[in-house]
C-alpha cells in the first residue's frame, strides 16, 4: 500500500502545478517570415506583393534580411538586419516600406530602385512575456511587447517548474 499512497502523490504532483519557487520562463514563438520572389517587388511603385493577404496595418514593424544580392532603395543596398516599417496601401497583398515609424505614418515610402537577385524575407518582432507565481502557481501572464506580425496565433511555452535539493539536504539512509 506504500506504493499506491506513493503513485498517487506523484500523480497530485503531476496535476496540481503547484511547483514554482519562481517565475517560469514564458516563451513565444516568432512570427512567420515573409519570403518575398524578386518578381513580387515593384520599382515602377515601390509596392511589395505577396501572394495571400497580409493583413498589416501602417507601421508594422518587420526586419529585412536579402536572400542573396540586397533590395536598393533610393540608390543604396538595404543593409540585412534593417528595421522597415509597413504602410498599407489600402491593397490586402500589397505594401509599401518605410524607413522608420514617423515616415510610416506619414506616407512616405522608401524609394525602391532595384530589386536585388533573390527573394527578400521580412519577419516581425517576436512578442515576448513575464509570469507571476503565487503560492508556487503560475498566476498570471503578462505581455511585455505584442511583436508584430503575426500571421496566426504563435505558441507559447511556460517552462516546467524546477526545484533545487543542495546535497546537505540530502538524507541517504
Amino acid at each position: 500500500s506504500g506504493l499506491v499512497g506513493s503513485e498517487m502523490c506523484i500523480r497530485d504532483r503531476n496535476e496540481d502545478g503547484a511547483r514554482y519557487v519562481q517565475a517560469p520562463t514564458i516563451t513565444i514563438a516568432a512570427p512567420t517570415t515573409r519570403t518575398i520572389a524578386t518578381a513580387k517587388v515593384s520599382t515602377t511603385d515601390d509596392t511589395i506583393t505577396v501572394d495571400a493577404g497580409h493583413n498589416m496595418r501602417t507601421g508594422t514593424k518587420l526586419t529585412y534580411t536579402s536572400g542573396g544580392t540586397n533590395m536598393e532603395v533610393g540608390g543604396s543596398s538595404l543593409a540585412d538586419s534593417t528595421a522597415v516599417f509597413v504602410i498599407n496601401t489600402g491593397s490586402t497583398t500589397a505594401f509599401k516600406i518605410a524607413s522608420n515609424l514617423a515616415n510610416a505614418l506619414a506616407g512616405t515610402a522608401l524609394s525602391i530602385t532595384g530589386t536585388g537577385n533573390n527573394a527578400q524575407t521580412f519577419v516581425g518582432d517576436t512578442a515576448t512575456a513575464t509570469a507571476t507565481v503565487s503560492g508556487g502557481v503560475v498566476t498570471g501572464i503578462t505581455v511585455s511587447a505584442v511583436g508584430s506580425d503575426y500571421q496566426a496565433a504563435p505558441a507559447v511555452t511556460v517552462e516546467v517548474p524546477k526545484m533545487t535539493i543542495p546535497t546537505s539536504a540530502v538524507n541517504a539512509g
